[in-house]
């Protein structure tokens, strides 16, 4: 397989359930979120996003993202994607996003999320919404 096509393959797999989704993330890799909430901003490696995440996935009882589409280019890669899921309040969770992963060589270096900001700090403030 030609390394455009893996690489979209690996985009597309980091979504799926049942995968070991940093398998791909070299240890340092930098992942950015955008916006002012509590889990927006910069981590470092996968415990580093593993603790940055955590408010997010306490106000959460289930999150599944739908990716719609695989977008690359050279070393650059946009997944955009939509979740289903329900807030640990029973409220529906739907986020719209897209991800630009960065690879280097087969592995991801960086990835920058951009997604409804608000919604995210409606859960992460216990004031869950569903968007639009």
């Amino acid at each position: 397989m030609e390394q455009h096509e893996r690489r979209r393959a690996i985009v597309r797999g980091f979504s799926d359930p049942g995968v070991d989704r940093w398998q791909h993330f070299a240890p340092d890799f930098r992942w950015r979120m955008i916006g002012t909430t509590a889990v927006s901003g910069v981590a470092v490696g996968r415990a580093g996003i593993e603790e940055k995440m955590a408010p997010l996935r306490s106000g959460l009882a289930s999150n599944r993202v739908y990716v719609d589409a695989v977008i690359g280019e050279g070393d650059r890669f946009v997944k955009l994607a939509h979740t289903e899921g329900v807030t640990s309040d029973g409220q529906p969770f739907r986020n719209e996003l897209a991800t630009v992963f960065v690879f280097d060589g087969d592995v991801i270096i960086e990835a920058v999320e951009y997604l409804d900001t608000a919604l995210i700090s409606s859960v992460v403030d216990g004031e869950p919404r569903s968007a639009r």
